[in-house]
């Protein structure tokens, strides 16, 4: 048996092209081996892929350090974040990407304020503007409320007292 070879009959063992070796499903099934990929291209409709290579390249883009994986994402999240400091002629933020995707799992996903679950194409990174130390993930909704606060833990007290007193 070659890899790719075209006797590539369901309920069979076929030899991808990547070295995996495992039973085909029927055409238009999925297995924990192998799937079905349309491509109206190709003579005959599509090809059979690798189930593990494709988990496995799918675990790289988004967690790896590819433009859309975690630690490419957290690059250029800090990327933006310091040149609005530095035009806003604050003080430099203190984090590198790598610290922000071991906060980011020490958070496991969740808003730093509220508590709640966290997507991270939304995710705002909340830090302090006048000594550029991190605090963390937070919604946006949760970033606005800070920042029209203007980052006043006293006006944020005065707040929810005032939230509380006048139900």
């Amino acid at each position: 048996m070659k890899p790719g070879d075209h006797n590539q009959h369901p309920h069979r063992w076929y030899l991808f092209r990547c070295g995996h070796v495992g039973i085909l499903p029927a055409v238009g099934e999925t297995n924990d081996v192998g799937y079905w990929l349309n491509k109206k291209n190709l003579c005959r409709g599509g090809y059979w892929g690798c189930k593990v290579c494709k988990l496995e390249q799918q675990s790289t883009y988004w967690h790896g350090t590819s433009p859309m994986g975690l630690l490419g994402r957290m690059r250029k999240v800090l990327r933006s974040i310091k040149c609005a400091a530095k035009r806003k002629r604050e003080p430099p933020i203190q984090i590198t990407p790598d610290e922000m995707v071991l906060l980011w799992q020490k958070q496991k996903g969740t808003c730093a304020l509220c508590g709640h679950l966290l997507k991270i194409t939304n995710a705002h990174f909340d830090h302090n503007h006048k000594n550029g130390k991190s605090r963390g993930f937070i919604h946006p909704h949760c970033n606005w409320m800070i920042g029209y606060a203007k980052d006043s833990s006293d006006l944020l007290r005065r707040g929810a007292f005032y939230l509380e007193t006048r139900q």
